[in-house]
């Protein structure tokens, strides 16, 4: 019994033979390429899926958490067989997919790993206290987005999760001026105006101009 690589592969011979039947016979050159085709997308499938099996980069950047934890994993477990940006951006990826997941300790632990390795990415401190904000830890995720906004002033995600956090710790004068600087980094951003004004809502002012 052939295994399917093989019949792929036998498959690809008979699609050449068929193109060579053309000449000698229309009719039946017409039915092979008719079967070549259905194979070759056949082939071409399980390629692709024994291809995405073979490479856990395939599951580490895609989007089911799962799949990513597992793919992550096998690169993390490559050591020094892999480069050191592509271990950073497993323990990232892998990080970000545990906190999908609602595991803020795991995801904690990824994101130290990748901030020891790569401690000048705002990125990675960015995410960190975006997991720390998720469990409510309040204090370490405004430190965590200092420390981004001290690595990137542009970030204007790390003014807009700080000033949650400290509209959450009851700081509304801090929440205010970051919204502010968030909507002056990102003037389109909805979010940022819908925060900031539901925070001036809260804080019983007006909003000047358009929130």
């Amino acid at each position: 019994m052939l295994s399917i690589a093989r019949y792929c592969t036998l498959g690809s011979s008979i699609g050449r033979m068929g193109h060579l039947s053309f000449i000698s016979s229309f009719t039946k050159s017409r039915m092979f390429s008719l079967a070549s085709i259905a194979l070759g997308i056949f082939c071409l499938s399980f390629s692709a899926a024994a291809y995405a099996k073979s490479d856990p980069w395939v599951g580490c950047r895609g989007a089911d958490s799962d799949a990513r934890i597992v793919g992550c994993t096998e690169i993390i477990a490559r050591g020094r067989k892999e480069s050191k940006r592509n271990r950073v951006a497993a323990y990232i990826n892998r990080g970000g997919a545990y906190q999908a997941k609602g595991d803020f300790d795991r995801a904690i632990a990824d994101y130290d790993k990748a901030i020891a390795a790569q401690p000048k990415s705002a990125a990675v401190y960015l995410d960190r206290g975006e997991a720390y904000h998720a469990k409510n830890d309040l204090d370490r995720a405004i430190a965590d987005y200092d420390r981004a906004l001290e690595l990137d002033k542009s970030l204007a995600a790390a003014y807009g999760n700080r000033a949650k956090a400290y509209r959450a710790k009851g700081d509304l004068d801090k929440a205010l001026a970051d919204f502010n600087e968030a909507v002056r980094l990102e003037p389109g951003s909805a979010i940022a105006r819908l925060n900031r004004g539901a925070s001036y809502q809260v804080k019983g002012a007006r909003c000047p101009g358009h929130c």
